[in-house]
């Protein structure tokens, strides 16, 4: 999974830039973050009709070395 951290970074850099107020701030990031959690957490759930089979597919080959 590394290949999602740069997006990670990316998404909290962009929410550090648009929320001035820090309680705005956290309030939106623990929203972003555990909604991703969820994701993460329950791939079998998934009923938008592309679920990958793993999270290989999404990342890409050689993506988890």
């Amino acid at each position: 999974m590394p290949s999602f951290c740069s997006c990670l970074l990316a998404i909290s850099l962009g929410l550090s830039r648009t929320h001035a107020d820090d309680h705005a701030l956290l309030a939106a990031g623990l929203t972003l973050y555990d909604a991703l959690y969820a994701w993460c957490r329950d791939p079998d759930a998934e009923t938008h009709g592309w679920p990958p089979a793993t999270l290989d597919e999404i990342a890409g080959p050689g993506a988890s070395t």
